[in-house]
């Protein structure tokens, strides 16, 4: 099982769209896909229009990653398309939580032991991480992950936020995971050559490797699509934006 967090500080740049299209591409080529929310603003979970307020009695990734011991994901996932599965959160959960988390000895290793309780169940997980870098929730996520993405879009205000979280990912790294090594970035929201020459300036030849070399573009109809409660790799397979995102799974699944 590969677990892969999205993150960056910055927002805007696409990163619940990019791990709602990542999720859903992998289990197109038939591998099982969990997807988990950690963000307080439920965006992942709001992406395909889980109203988990309206269910009875559900279990939330958050519940999940606060008894371990007590509940697994496969409690929790919801199936929202052919084998892609989705733990939701409720609004403001992962608020009510944080203090808990940072209080508690040993619960940012919460998610790892979650995560490895069901190591034989899915092929892949993608977290949705909070825009927040002082967030417990991004630490834990880096702590069980094997790989970060980092989306990053194409002006100065995406690029200069993104360089300055890298910083606070390393630290963050070197405390929790020091043996995590594959850093990704992914260029999103891209319009022109020329925007692809200012995220290109980003990397040398040491570490242009760690630039995908697909790039998602700008596209109005990821926003259209997720109206719906769908990503674009369900609703129109054909497209552009699709087959840009299919790329993009075959890179992270080699």
């Amino acid at each position: 099982m590969k677990i892969i967090s999205v993150c960056n500080g910055k927002g805007g740049v696409g990163k619940t769209t990019t791990s709602a299209h990542i999720g859903a591409a992998i289990a197109h080529f038939g591998k099982k896909v969990l997807l988990i929310d950690l963000d307080s603003n439920k965006s992942l979970t709001g992406f395909f229009k889980i109203e988990i307020e309206n269910f009875e009695d559900p279990i939330t990734a958050i519940e999940v990653i606060s008894k371990p011991s007590r509940f697994t994901f496969t409690q929790s996932h919801i199936e929202v398309s052919k084998n892609l599965f989705m733990s939701p959160v409720k609004r403001n959960e992962a608020n009510t939580y944080e203090t808990v988390f940072r209080n508690t000895e040993g619960a940012l290793l919460n998610l790892k032991t979650a995560l490895a309780k069901v190591s034989e169940v899915y092929d892949y997980v993608i977290i949705d991480t909070p825009g927040n870098t002082d967030s417990v929730y991004l630490k834990m996520a880096v702590a069980a992950s094997h790989q970060v993405i980092i989306p990053i879009g194409p002006s100065d205000m995406d690029i200069e936020p993104t360089m300055a979280f890298l910083d606070i990912l390393d630290e963050t790294i070197q405390e929790h995971n020091p043996s995590l090594t594959d850093i990704r970035f992914l260029a999103t929201k891209m319009k022109t050559k020329a925007q692809k020459k200012i995220i290109l300036s980003m990397f040398d030849d040491s570490t242009k490797d760690q630039l995908f070399e697909t790039e998602i573009g700008h596209r109005v109809i990821f926003e259209r699509t997720s109206m719906n409660g769908i990503t674009i790799i369900e609703s129109n397979r054909k497209d552009k934006g699709a087959i840009e995102y299919m790329n993009l799974a075959k890179e992270v699944m080699i």
